[in-house]
């Protein structure tokens, strides 16, 4: 690939592009908004300071998810990108580190407080559906609205029964992992581990 543009932003950690527009979140806490619809010459248009360490971005219908460490979850309205406004902060979503949308749901791990799967059928107002493995460090959640993986830093790769937010049934727990993030597409999930790199893994259901 060839390099056709560049905006210098310091301890940048993740990115996502809505309307020609790049959020890119840094980790001091702050999400910087910068035009790309000239690749050649990024042009930053305004940023939103969530204070503590930021984290993950996701962008979906209009808005921004932006997971702080301290505060949590904030959502962002950007209708002007130039001005950033929070509308909304998901309580008990501390430590928000990965995330991931899939259709009305907000897969959500959160480092050192577990994961969390949230209902964004009201994109302005997430809803926590569900918590799983609170006493461990999550650092990433994928799922389909079935089964539910966690990257779990220290007991590994659990995967779970979601097709009851309220009651998640704990399916396996495979501890010779040590992830920093997965996502599931294709009916597999593809695993960041730290020892092993790239994993991908498959859960066939027992045969009765």
């Amino acid at each position: 690939p060839r390099v056709l543009g560049s905006y210098p932003s310091g301890g940048a950690e993740r990115v996502c592009v809505q309307d020609s527009v790049a959020y890119v979140s840094d980790s001091r806490g702050e999400l910087k908004a910068i035009d790309v619809r000239d690749p050649a010459n990024p042009a930053l248009l305004g940023s939103y300071k969530g204070g503590g360490m930021g984290a993950d971005v996701a962008c979906h219908q209009g808005l921004v998810y932006f997971g702080v460490t301290q505060t949590g979850l904030v959502v962002l309205d950007v209708a002007d990108p130039s001005a950033p406004v929070a509308v909304a902060t998901v309580g008990g979503t501390q430590g928000a580190k990965n995330m991931e949308v899939v259709g009305d749901r907000l897969y959500l791990g959160c480092h050192g407080n577990g994961a969390r799967i949230l209902d964004i059928s009201d994109p302005r107002s997430p809803k926590v559906l569900a918590t799983f493995s609170p006493s461990g460090e999550a650092w990433g959640a994928s799922g389909d609205g079935i089964y539910l993986w966690i990257a779990d830093l220290q007991e590994g790769v659990e995967l779970y029964d979601a097709r009851d937010p309220g009651r998640p049934q704990l399916i396996v727990r495979a501890e010779n992992y040590a992830p920093h993030d997965l996502t599931f597409a294709g009916g597999y999930a593809y695993l960041a581990d730290q020892d092993k790199g790239l994993v991908i893994l498959e859960y066939v259901e027992p045969r009765e």
